[in-house]
C-alpha cells in the first residue's frame, strides 16, 4: 500500500481541450503510457460543451453553486444538483448549462475495458468508518480540515480541496475520517478489470 496527499495549493490550472473553461488536473494513472484513469477540478463559469474523450468513459459531480443541466448525446437531459453523480460517455457531445451561478466540477475519465469506477459523497459524522477494496482509493475533501486514519498508517490531514490517494495492494481497507457535519468529502474507487 502507498499512501500521498496531492494538496490544492499544487496544481494549476489549463484551458480545456475546447477552450470554453479551465480544469485543474490532480491525479492520473500514466502506469501503461497513456492514462489509464484521470482526476480533474474543473471550474464552469458559463454554459460550453464539454470536450470529448474518445474510448474513455466520464463520471463527473458538481458542488459550489445551484447545478447544472447536461444535455449529452441522445440521452437528453439531466439537472445535476450538487453532489449527484453522473456517469455517461465522454466520446458523446455533452453540453453543460449552468442553473444560475459558477459551479466546480469534480471528474473522473477512465478507460471501461480496463477499469471500473465509483464515486460517492457519503453523509460527514464525526467519525466515519469506510470499507473498500479497489485497487485506488482517492478521498476529496470540500471545507473544514479533515483526519483520516488509513490501517495502521500514522493520521492523515486533509484541507480544503486536498485529495488522499491510496494505492491498495492490501485487498479490503478500512479508513476512518473523522471531521465535522460542515464539511463534505468525495470517495472515489477504481478497479482494475
Amino acid at each position: 500500500m502507498t499512501i500521498s496527499v496531492h494538496r490544492a495549493g499544487a496544481r494549476t490550472s489549463t484551458p480545456w481541450l475546447n477552450g470554453l473553461g479551465t480544469t485543474s488536473e490532480i491525479t492520473k494513472d500514466t502506469s501503461h503510457g497513456d492514462y489509464a484513469w484521470r482526476v480533474s477540478l474543473a471550474a464552469i463559469a458559463r454554459d460550453s460543451t464539454f470536450s470529448t474523450f474518445a474510448g474513455m468513459q466520464r463520471i463527473i459531480t458538481v458542488f459550489g453553486g445551484s447545478g447544472v443541466r447536461l444535455r449529452t448525446g441522445e440521452q437528453g437531459s439531466r439537472e445535476l444538483h450538487a453532489f449527484d453523480v453522473h456517469r455517461f460517455d465522454g466520446a458523446v457531445e455533452t453540453r453543460c448549462e449552468l442553473r444560475a451561478d459558477p459551479v466546480r466540477a469534480l471528474n473522473l475519465i477512465y478507460r471501461a475495458e480496463r477499469i471500473t469506477a465509483r464515486i460517492q459523497w457519503p453523509v460527514l459524522t464525526r467519525s466515519r468508518p469506510f470499507l473498500s477494496d479497489a485497487a485506488i482509493i482517492l478521498v476529496y475533501n470540500i471545507g473544514p480540515a479533515v483526519l483520516i486514519n488509513v490501517a495502521k498508517n500514522p493520521e492523515i490531514e486533509l484541507g480544503d480541496n486536498d485529495l488522499l490517494q491510496i494505492n491498495n495492494a492490501a485487498g479490503s481497507t478500512e479508513l476512518v475520517l473523522h471531521g465535522t457535519t460542515k464539511g463534505r468529502w468525495a470517495i472515489i474507487e477504481l478497479w482494475e478489470t
